[in-house]
């Protein structure tokens, strides 16, 4: 009876350990991540400046730790047509001016991290140029040197005068 009794006890721990490892995948990052960001003013040679916001929410149920958050803003100028672009961005629209790259992790950082049940926020300030009319904002979370994900969003650049 207790040979029994740890043999279905074994089987079932197993079957467990599989169910959250493999189908529930655990010991995965869960997160949702949503990037923002508008325009404050401008300066007197009509540069904007551009605040950011990027929350990141972890739903799972492990710390998240990221060693690399890569912020990249690109543009498209005023008097330019929309172009399509290439495969390598799927054919979406070509924002083809790069305008800001960084990663907001500082370098005397090993790593940022977030908590389970927590939302975490990133804002950080950058000047955009006089003759840019929309901006692409991407906010690339790095889990390793491999696996990452990816918010976006665009926004029109108004005029002020």
């Amino acid at each position: 009876m207790k040979e029994t009794f740890s043999i279905i006890f074994t089987i079932l721990s197993g079957a467990w350990i599989l169910w959250n490892y493999f189908f529930k995948r655990s010991f995965a990052p869960k997160i949702k991540m949503d990037i923002s960001g508008r325009v404050i003013g401008k300066d007197s040679s009509d540069q904007r400046l551009l605040w950011t916001n990027l929350v990141i929410s972890n739903l799972g149920e492990i710390r998240l730790k990221a060693p690399k958050i890569l912020l990249t803003v690109r543009g498209i100028k005023n008097n330019k047509k929309f172009t399509k672009g290439d495969e390598t961005i799927i054919g979406q629209v070509n924002f083809d001016k790069k305008i800001y790259q960084e990663n907001l992790i500082p370098k005397a950082w090993e790593y940022t991290f977030v908590d389970p049940g927590i939302a975490q926020e990133y804002q950080y300030s950058i000047l955009i140029p006089k003759n840019i009319k929309y901006i692409l904002l991407e906010a690339k979370i790095f889990f390793n040197k491999k696996d990452f994900q990816i918010a976006s969003n665009i926004l029109k650049i108004e005029n002020e005068n």
